[in-house]
């Protein structure tokens, strides 16, 4: 049929209308399919909250009431990787106090289970490091999980034996616009020699002059930037004796409390460079570096096994008040090439190695650690 220039056609035909329907359906299919598989894609990029420390949170919950939660319930996971689930059940069966696990003869775990009440969990902190790219986007996803940020920013120029200072500006502004109590890390490490110098420390501790105008420059660096305080990890030391360290520790506190600032310290376990019992008295807070159970140089071993930390945190708290004690975490690893020294990686680094190198990892139950071994390019075995 045709009126002027329009024309219309007509058919008895039924197929085009039902081609016409079903082509409409296989495009809304097809159309939410891809928006299925964008959101599965985004869902396993995006990387998931730190925990908070709350009464409603479900790990929290499953920690103080395990028998309500999925940590009592019989799953494959469960069976495999106990964990601490038969020290829970030892509590609860022993009317909410420890069962008596003993280590060298003396009964461990002291505290009620109903002591986690208590624990307010008053400092989440981070430290933060310029050189690791990493740590710049763990900072910015998750500097407000935290309530106190440890930027590695201070060290000492061997030469001259005074203060420098080196953080990346990207890093810095992020801490500063996230108004974060900031506390700046102050450490021996040398950043040519590629290690701690005990010599540096020795200098300034031993030199009252120097002591005294060394205090004075890194009060200056803290109150320019508006921070909260400083926290000292002098490593490797060289001391005959604690007394000078002591000393040193004392006059940097008297002068950091007296302008209401923050002195922090890093002490590492079983170590006599730190007399925690007099050290904690100049310091608001002690981090206790329960991590290198191995040494780099000696025969490969997990970064720091259960119950090494926990005989770490065992004699620490003997002298350190328990109010002032931070445990830290190592989210680290070591690389150990067999019959030489091991290199520090990231945990990125040594997930993207297993990867590479097809390598399976497994984790430890008796350690809690993770390791995998793989061969290099020359065949040679690593750790």
């Amino acid at each position: 049929m045709s009126t002027g220039n329009k024309q219309i056609f007509l058919t008895q035909s039924t197929t085009r209308w039902q081609r016409f329907k079903w082509s409409i359906r296989l495009l809304v299919f097809l159309f939410l399919l891809i928006l299925t598989v964008i959101g599965l894609a985004l869902w396993k990029w995006y990387s998931p909250d730190v925990p908070q420390l709350k009464g409603e949170n479900e790990q929290f919950k499953a920690i103080l009431h395990p028998d309500k939660h999925a940590l009592m319930q019989e799953t494959k996971i469960n069976k495999d990787y106990l964990g601490f689930r038969n020290y829970i059940n030892s509590i609860i069966a022993n009317g909410g106090k420890p069962s008596g696990i003993k280590k060298n003869g003396k009964i461990s775990y002291v505290t009620h289970a109903d002591s986690i009440h208590s624990f307010a969990c008053p400092v989440r902190a981070a430290f933060y490091v310029g050189w690791d790219l990493q740590s710049y986007f763990s900072l910015k996803n998750d500097i407000s999980k935290v309530n106190m940020i440890l930027p590695e920013m201070i060290f000492i120029d061997p030469a001259a034996d005074t203060a420098i200072v080196n953080i990346d500006d990207r890093g810095l502004s992020l801490i500063k616009a996230s108004h974060v109590k900031t506390v700046a890390h102050l450490s021996n490490y040398d950043t040519k020699a590629n290690n701690f110098n005990g010599e540096t420390v020795h200098h300034i501790f031993h030199d009252p002059v120097k002591r005294a105008k060394f205090i004075d420059e890194i009060i200056a660096i803290v109150k320019r930037n508006k921070f909260a305080g400083v926290n000292v990890d002098f490593e490797e030391l060289k001391e005959e004796s604690d007394e000078y360290f002591i000393s040193f520790m004392k006059e940097l506190s008297e002068k950091f409390h007296d302008s209401g600032l923050i002195v922090s310290m890093d002490v590492s376990p079983f170590n006599d460079d730190y007399n925690l019992k007099e050290l904690s008295k100049y310091n608001d807070y002690m981090f206790l570096m329960a991590y290198d159970q191995y040494p780099e140089d000696g025969e490969p071993g997990p970064i720091c096994t259960q119950k090494w930390i926990e005989a770490a945190v065992d004699d620490a708290i003997k002298k350190i008040p328990a109010e002032k004690m931070i445990l830290c975490l190592a989210t680290y690893g070591w690389d150990w090439p067999k019959g030489g020294i091991a290199k520090e990686r990231t945990y990125e680094e040594l997930l993207s190695i297993a990867a590479d190198e097809n390598a399976t990892v497994d984790f430890d139950n008796d350690t809690y650690n993770l390791t995998y071994k793989y061969h290099d390019d020359e065949g040679r075995e690593h750790t």
